[in-house]
Formats: structure tokens, C-alpha cells, sequence
């Protein structure tokens, strides 16, 4: 059954922040449907994406959508809601999103931030920007496609290095490889200290007061309770610590301890 738009905004908000970003997602999703035509958000992180999913969930909209950045498997993402007449495939034709190449001299080190406070030096939003992929001598920085000639005209320099800044095709994006820590353990049970204990090598006791203090995340929404029950597949950050992926549950062994198998990223 289709909720109305206070309802369901309700029941997904956290925050009064959420609610008003929910809001402007709504209006969007809510465009889509009524002309259907595409319709895009500007970026996201991975929180705000969940938003949108539970947000299409508790609303009961029969919406096609899906989370595009720039190139394939984007952390930072618009969500591109669709016509009934678009393909999924299609997403990356609406999503309105550009990808640049900013060159430098590969004998200079720039960061993340090098290019990000580069960016927003040029009066550009950060929900006007994907992610920034830093590599020796460039940075590929997806973009929403209103502001690419800009940033191609006026990005001139980041920290110390003079930049050439082109348009790359999605295929082009150079990603940095993720690396991940294998973790093979057994638990008590999957309530969440018990896995947060686990995957970051830590007391149960240490892991439950990192939960209550507000600094554990499951799924990318903030937890504040141990005992909340994990599952495979379920992402979990602890600040300070990092992040891990639950990547297999896996039987109960002879002392009745479940078997786990985690992700870390390092």
C-alpha cells in the first residue's frame, strides 16, 4: 500500500536532516512517476543511498532506480530513478554524470583532500561531486555533467601542482584496488558486539561501549545497541577502527559457536 509523503519520510528519518533530504529525494522520485521521465538526485554517500532504498520501501513505490557514479561501483552516487520505457542498463545515459582526469606532475603527492578542497575553492558543492580517485601523476573525479566545463576551464591547480584536466570515458576511471583482511572466526552468537569484538580483534565488553557510544554502524546507519543481530552481508564501521563485511555465516561447530567469515578493508 503507497504511504503518503509525510508518513513515510517519517518512519525512515533519523534526523531532521534526513528529513529534509528525504524530502527532496521524494520530490524527485515523485517526478519520475508522475511524467514519467528519469529523474536524478545529486550525490550521495552510501548512507544517504540507503535512505533512498528505505525511503522507496516504506513509501510502497513500485520504482525502478539505481545508484550510478560515474563508473562501476562508485562509492559516491546519484540515484537515477527510471521511466517505465528505460532499461536498468540505461542509468548511466540519465544519471547526468561526468568523468574528468585531472593531470599533474607525477614527482608531486596529492590527497584526497589536496583535490577536494581544490574543488571547493571553485565555489562547487560537494553534492556536486562523486568520488576523487588520487594515482600517481592523476585524479579521476566524477561529476555532475553541469559543472564538468567549468571545472575543466577553471581547475588550474591542487596543493602545490599545476593540473591539465580533461574528460575521460567511464571505461577510463582508474579505481584503486580495495584490499581486504580475511577474518576466519567463531562467535557465541551474531549479536553485534559480538561481531564487532571479532572483526576488530577487540573485548566484547570494549565493543559493546564503542556501540552505546554511538560510534558503530550497521549497514551505514549509526547502532546503539550490542545486541542487535547481524547477518551476512551486513556492513558494519567502527570510527576509529574501519570497516568489514560480513561475508559468509557459517555452521555451529561441536562447542556451539558459530563460524564466521569477515571482510576488512585495510
Amino acid at each position: 500500500m503507497k504511504r503518503d509523503k509525510n508518513e513515510a519520510i517519517a518512519q525512515t528519518a533519523r534526523s531532521d536532516e534526513d528529513r529534509i533530504f528525504l524530502a527532496r529525494v521524494w520530490d524527485k522520485l515523485s517526478e519520475s512517476q508522475r511524467k514519467n521521465i528519469p529523474t536524478v538526485t545529486q550525490f550521495l554517500n552510501e548512507r544517504e543511498q540507503a535512505l533512498v532504498s528505505a525511503l522507496i520501501k516504506a513509501a510502497g513505490f513500485d520504482a525502478r532506480y539505481v545508484f550510478w557514479g560515474g563508473y562501476p561501483g562508485a562509492e559516491r552516487a546519484r540515484a537515477v530513478f527510471l521511466p517505465d520505457y528505460a532499461d536498468e542498463e540505461q542509468a548511466a545515459e540519465y544519471a547526468e554524470t561526468a568523468m574528468l582526469r585531472a593531470e599533474f606532475p607525477k614527482e608531486i603527492k596529492l590527497s584526497h583532500r589536496d583535490f577536494l578542497g581544490a574543488i571547493m575553492g571553485a565555489g562547487v558543492k560537494r553534492e556536486a561531486t562523486g568520488d576523487m580517485l588520487v594515482s600517481e601523476g592523476k585524479c579521476d573525479i566524477a561529476v555532475a555533467e553541469e559543472i564538468a566545463q567549468f571545472l575543466i576551464q577553471s581547475l588550474e591547480s591542487a596543493g602545490r601542482a599545476k593540473l591539465s584536466v580533461r574528460r575521460i570515458n567511464a571505461d577510463e576511471t582508474e579505481a584503486p584496488e580495495k584490499k581486504f583482511k580475511e577474518i576466519k572466526d567463531t562467535v557465541a552468537s551474531m549479536r553485534l558486539d559480538s561481531v564487532v569484538a571479532s572483526g576488530f580483534s577487540m573485548a566484547r565488553g570494549k565493543a559493546a561501549e564503542l556501540i552505546k557510544s554511538g560510534k558503530v554502524s550497521l549497514n551505514f546507519f549509526e547502532c546503539l545497541k550490542p545486541d542487535r543481530e547481524a547477518a551476512q552481508g551486513d556492513v558494519i564501521s567502527a570510527r576509529g577502527f574501519g570497516r568489514l563485511e560480513i561475508a559468509e555465516v557459517g555452521g555451529t561447530t561441536k562447542k556451539g559457536r558459530i563460524s564466521l567469515k569477515l571482510r576488512r578493508l585495510v
